[in-house]
Order: C-alpha cells, then structure tokens, then sequence
C-alpha cells in the first residue's frame, strides 16, 4: 500500500508504453495459481494489467514497461528466468491438432499473428477501466508493423465502433407498428419508473440501450390527485408521443429529438409521425418538436423540420401555433450558445377560449427548457367526477350561543396566552416533502437567485460567466445538501424500523410493498360511467355460459384400427423404465410392470 500511495502522489511521466514479460510454465495452470505465485515472490499484483497464456508452457505478463525492471529483479532473486526470445506471432504458438492438419507453415504464421491480436484486443475489452483501454491498445496498434507485438490498427477502429464518442441524449426514429408494445427499460418493471409521489402518472417510458448509461427521449403526465375529472391514457403506439382524453378534448404530447445531419429522412419520419396523430377541433398537441420557425412562431432562425414539416403540417390541418400569438419570440430553450423556441402548443383556434401562455424563464429547473404553462377555457365543460365517500347533507342543529360562546372566548384566552409568552410556531408548509427544511429552502432561494442574476446580467463575456460559475458552485452545493438530508432520513427511517415491534415493522413493509404494486383498471373514452355499463356486457359474453348453439356435434365412431401407438412401442417403453422408480402417482415400479409388459402393451 506504501508503493502504491508513494505512485499515486508522484508527477506524471511521459512513459505510456506498456510490455509483456513471458515466463516458462511446466503445466497447465489457472490464472488464480499464477497471481498466488507472483504475490510469494513479492510481485504486486495491481501492477500486473493481465495473465495470458499464448503457448503451451509459457505465460506472459502484461505491464506497465515503468514495472519492467522491478519485475525481472524480482523474478531473478526467485531464480526465475524469463523467456525474451519467445515470438507471440511464432506459428510454432499455435497447438490446435486441426488447424495444424490443414494449414501451411505460411498459413499458421497468419493465423498465429490473428490469434495473437483478437487477444489482445479482446483483453482491451474486458478491462474494467476505459482509460487502460484506450492506453493499452493505442500503444500497441502505434508499434511498427515488424515488431513481434504490433496490432493492426483496424483492431483500433473495431474499438471505436464499440465505444463511440458520447453525443447528445436524443435518439433517432425508430419507428414501432401500430400493435407493438411501446419501448421500456430493458432491465426495470414499470415499478421501477415510477416516481415517488402520490399523482397520478402515466409514462413512455425512454429507452435504455446501455445501463451504464442515461435513457433516450420518454414523456411523462403527471396528474395532480384533485383533479376531479376522468383521464383515459390512450396506448402507446410510438416511443415518441403520449395521448390521453379528458372529455371530449385530446391531448398529444411529443417529443421528437433534433434531426442528425443530414437531415433528409428525418423530415420524411416526423411527417408520417405527425400525420398518424387524430386531429379534430378538440385536439391540442404540445411538447418539444425541434423545429424553428421564424414564420410562425417568430423564431430568429429556422431550421430544416420548420419549413418543410411544422409549417406544411400546420397550414394543411388548419392549426395554430399559440407561442406565436401568445408569447411572439420569446424562447422556451436557453443555452450559452444560444436560444430558441422549440416547446410548442398547437391546436385549431376554436378548441380554445381566452387562452394565455406563461413561460417562467426566471425559473431554474437544472435544464435549458423552461418552464410552460398554457391556461385557456374549454369550449363545453368538464363533467366532474363524484366525490368519492361524500358525506351526506346533514341538517345543522340550532346552536345554542350561551355555552358555546363561553368555550370559545376560554379558548381564545388561552391562545393569546400561550402567543404572548413562548410566541407562535411557524407552521411547515403541507407541499414541503419530508426531508424539506428550512435550510434547504434558503439554499433553494439562493440557487434561484443566482440564476435570475446570470439571465439578467449584460451580454459581457467576463460578467456572464462569473456569475454562471457562481451558480454552478451554488447548484452543487445545494444538490449535495439535498443527498446529505435525504440519506440522513432514511437512516432514521431504517433506524426507527429495526428498533419497532415486530408487528408494527411488519405492518409498515406491508404498506411499503403494497404502495409499489402497480394497479390496473378498466378506463374508457366516455368516462367510467360508460366503462361500467361496458364491463358486466363484456364479463357476461365470457363467462355467462350462455351456448352459441342448441344442435348437438354428431357422434364420431372411433376408428379402432387407427392407433398411433404400435403394441411393439409400449413394450419396450416399460422394459426401459427404471424397476424401483414409479413413474406416476400410483406408485408402480418397473418391476411390477416389466413380467406384464407383453399382454400389457396389447391391452394399451
């Protein structure tokens, strides 16, 4: 550990190269017998990359070349000598019985120098650390092409095609048939998506190609709980948009990631999307298109999915872009490089009636989205829900003011008392989440502020980003803070839970598990009232036992002579089966059945 913490603290060097040392090996051995071996001679083992075994009788060593000299003193004071002359790429290396039968010498010596770089290339894949990775195969793919121990640089190029550089979190269309399930992550339940809170939530679900890494796209619709009207969630048919009624109006959220250039099949794509959405004088559609338009929503550039899609589209299903009449060139999306209007809602102009769009650009949310509300009157009203457990309309009793009102001028006095001598608490507000205090709320205030004070800052390069470096600084803190109180909340969570009966821990796991389980239910377009007057229908088609028919099936004479099975077959079945084993629930054994097995299969 000294060694290791003594490299740690050291400067870099400018060696990057990296060496095999190839050692005799008598016999066949496992990778966990030599890194024993080496660690008995004093050989650490963290500086030795990886074991290979590239002939018989030899292993080879994989390190840095900084550990060359170290190592072979170490293996000298072990008399151990080191084979140096050992060609990998030799086509004495190869000890395949077959490929020896059927190549040339010519030919072995090819296919030893391919054996040799699919190893080594394969090992630059399994390492755990990407930055070995790069280092290792780079090293050996720059080595010139006589030496014993170069890679071809292709094995370089398969590498990046494996690892591509990082882009932006978009994906490209990949579009689903109209019966397929929509796109989730390869490795969570719809349990797993689910956020933790108690709205109501429907999700598309974003793709996840890596687990190592962020998903792609996905939309969600979060519902407030008092909201007293029906949602029906239509299937998703694409991993690009999420429908749902409310009424007689329809909502289509969309999120269509930027084109990559060149751009061509990309606007073919998005219009065959946006012509499957059903549109009527009750639709809105909203979300993030990617697509500028200085005609329309008064954008200061245009971009390819603007001119040739929105704006087409728009024009030939007679619909209203609301961010150009509402809020005319004011950006949705803010970066350092730039801003534009991309967060769109669109819809005829009947559907809507005094509608006003707010966008909070003041607001931080950690994106370069804002914020979007649009708030309208809809042309018929809602039909509201019933109010569930409500309480009958009870008759109020006259009140009786003589003793009433001494209880209250008592309680009154009381709480005067009580506020003038210990003061009023102040109450927590009942949105604040469970591990919300005051102090996160303060550095809430200040991540807040230092983000208004960088929009609102003068275009001067030097102002700009020391006031976006303040507001990093400030983000991160505050993030912390927030994992710090979280983390120490469930510690009291699991710390009250171990020291609880038994009987209340029980209970609380119950609830936890049931809270998790997803539920199902029966939704229609027309409200749950029509999906109630539907589902007994449906039920009673089932299960009524009601006959299509009142003509019974003609009676079919078994055809003795048609038997699949030969009396030959069955016999050597039961001589096969075990003698104290039973086959079947009767508990006979093979002995039983073996001195009957000729009339036996007959009778069968």
């Amino acid at each position: 550990m000294i060694n290791w913490a003594h490299r740690l603290l050291q400067p870099a060097t400018d060696n990057t190269a990296y060496t095999v040392v190839y050692i005799p090996s008598p016999r066949r051995t496992l990778y966990s017998e030599i890194r024993r071996a080496l660690s008995l001679i004093g050989i650490a083992q963290e500086r030795v990359i990886d074991i290979q075994f590239p002939a018989r009788g030899t292993v080879g060593l994989l390190i840095h070349t900084s550990y060359e000299k170290e190592l072979r003193k170490l293996l000298a004071q072990a008399k151990l000598h080191t084979k140096d002359e050992f060609n990998p790429i030799s086509a004495t290396t190869i000890g395949d019985p077959t490929l020896l039968a059927k190549l040339t010498e010519d030919e072995r010596a090819t296919e030893a120098r391919k054996i040799y770089q699919e190893r080594m290339f394969n090992l630059c894949m399994r390492l755990p650390k990407k930055h070995f990775q790069v280092a290792i195969l780079c090293h050996f793919t720059t080595l010139p092409s006589d030496n014993n121990h170069h890679v071809d640089v292709l094995y370089w190029t398969k590498f990046q095609e494996a690892h591509p550089k990082p882009t932006r979190n978009h994906s490209y269309y990949s579009y689903l048939e109209a019966d397929s399930p929509p796109p989730t992550h390869d490795n969570h339940d719809s349990n797993d998506g689910r956020l933790y809170t108690d709205w109501f939530q429907y999700h598309n679900y974003a793709i996840q190609p890596n687990p190592k890494k962020r998903g792609k796209g996905g939309i969600s619709l979060l519902v407030r709980p008092d909201l007293n009207v029906h949602i029906h969630h239509f299937p998703n048919k694409t991993r690009y948009t999420l429908s749902f009624k409310i009424d007689t109006y329809t909502f289509h959220g969309l999120y269509l990631p930027p084109p990559p250039p060149p751009d061509y099949n990309d606007n073919i794509q998005c219009k065959e999307l946006l012509d499957q959405l059903e549109i009527d004088d009750h639709t809105i559609i909203f979300g993030d298109l990617n697509a500028r338009s200085k005609l329309i929503t008064g954008d200061h550039q245009n971009n390819s999915r603007g001119l040739h899609v929105l704006e087409p589209w728009t024009l030939t299903n007679g619909l209203l872009t609301w961010n150009g009449t509402l809020a005319r060139g004011q950006p949705a999306f803010h970066t350092n490089a730039g801003h534009s209007i991309i967060n769109l809602f669109i819809s005829r102009e009947t559907a809507l009636i005094d509608p006003t769009l707010q966008i909070f650009d003041m607001a931080s949310l950690k994106t370069h989205h804002h914020l979007c509300t649009l708030t309208f009157t809809t042309t018929t009203s809602w039909q509201q829900l019933p109010t569930p457990n409500a309480t009958r309309g009870i008759k109020v009793i006259p009140d009786n003011s003589t003793i009433e009102q001494i209880e209250r001028n008592l309680v009154s006095a009381i709480y005067n008392a009580l506020d003038r001598s210990v003061t009023r608490t102040k109450a927590r507000p009942k949105h604040w989440k469970k591990f919300w205090n005051d102090e996160l709320q303060r550095k809430a205030d200040l991540h807040e502020e230092a983000y208004k004070r960088w929009c609102q800052s003068p275009n001067i390069i030097t102002v700009r980003a020391a006031l976006w470096n303040k507001y990093t600084l400030i983000c991160d803190e505050f993030t912390k803070e927030i994992r710090c109180t979280q983390r120490q909340i469930w510690k009291q969570f699991c710390s009250k839970l171990g020291n609880a009966p038994v009987n209340e821990a029980n209970s609380t796991i119950k609830q936890i598990r049931k809270n998790r389980n997803s539920t199902h239910s029966f939704s229609h377009p027309e409200g749950p009232e029509k999906a109630v007057e539907d589902m007994p229908t449906h039920l009673s088609s089932v299960f009524g036992g009601e006959r299509t028919s009142d003509t019974s099936l003609p009676f079919m004479d078994i055809n003795t002579d048609d038997n699949p099975f030969l009396a030959i077959e069955i016999e050597v079945i039961i001589n096969k089966i075990a003698p104290r084993k039973a086959p079947g629930d009767d508990h006979l054994t093979g002995a039983m059945l073996k001195p009957i097995s000729k009339p036996l299969s007959n009778t069968l």
